[in-house]
């Protein structure tokens, strides 16, 4: 039983909708009047919060602040590049003390889970402040928990890769995995094209009376034309070593209007443990 419940609260990552917040924004003005900015300011404030009740964390919750409170914040309508030549949903320049952010990817972090507005805010501060967060791992931390693994699936369709990426995070400091943070998008994890705003769908299909022959059911949009699924075993976050799954296509119904999986092919995941 105390198996099970670990294995069913590594699935309540999206869930997490709370946190306390510093209600008094202490003066900060760097929005210029626009709404957006302020939501993205107060999104600022909240992560403060946050690191004042964090171990180990690069900056302390007073830096932290004062960077939202000096930092200007400005949405733009055009797309911004990145100097890798990528499209991205916000840009920092620490030199200037500027947070630009694409104000139609902003509106779309609404349907990305309950805390990818205050992730992205984090992101973006952090590197005003010159730290590194360049795959999000301090954002992840501070969130979420120290990562301590995780488990690649790359795929194929219609000529284009896929991947799916999962990392496996502790949050009580005792080296197992509590919860899970998954992205899906083109390229790969290393080198992606591009990154779904919408975050995978994960349940618990709990088909046995054996919990390790249990299994997790993703289910992810991708490429930008395609819902998937994969049926993954719930033991990936302790063996590490690659592994073969199913991939389906799904979001398909059949002509009596019930929802249908069609095969595409083995997609091989790869785990990687410290």
């Amino acid at each position: 039983m105390k198996k099970a419940l670990l294995l069913l609260s590594i699935l309540v990552l999206g869930s997490l909708n709370t946190f306390a917040g510093i209600s008094d924004l202490g003066g900060a003005d760097s929005g210029g009047g626009d709404p957006y900015a302020a939501e993205f300011i107060a999104q600022g404030v909240r992560a403060a919060d946050l690191i004042s009740k964090a171990q180990n964390f690069p900056a302390s919750a007073e830096q932290f602040l004062s960077t939202v409170k000096t930092t200007k914040v400005e949405f733009v309508d055009h797309d911004l590049i990145s100097p890798e030549g990528l499209n991205v949903k916000a840009l920092n320049w620490p030199s200037k003390k500027l947070i630009q952010v694409n104000q139609n990817a902003w509106w779309a972090l609404d349907l990305a889970g309950p805390t990818a507005k205050l992730q992205l805010a984090i992101h973006e501060y952090l590197g005003i402040m010159r730290i590194d967060d360049s795959k999000y791992a301090w954002s992840s931390y501070l969130l979420y928990g120290k990562a301590i693994g995780s488990s690649t699936c790359l795929y194929s369709y219609k000529g284009l890769q896929g991947f799916l990426a999962i990392t496996f995070l502790d949050k009580d400091g005792d080296n197992k995995t509590d919860s899970m943070n998954l992205t899906s998008g083109t390229g790969t994890p290393e080198n992606p094209s591009q990154v779904e705003t919408t975050s995978p769908m994960v349940s618990l299909n709990a088909h046995d009376k054996d919990p390790n022959n249990w299994s997790l059911s993703i289910t992810w949009q991708s490429l930008g034309i395609a819902q998937f699924n994969a049926q993954l075993p719930v033991t990936i976050s302790q063996v590490p070593g690659s592994y073969s799954t199913k991939l389906y296509l799904t979001g398909l119904f059949t002509e009596t209007g019930r929802p249908s999986y069609q095969f595409i092919s083995n997609m091989i995941c790869e785990t990687k443990l410290p």
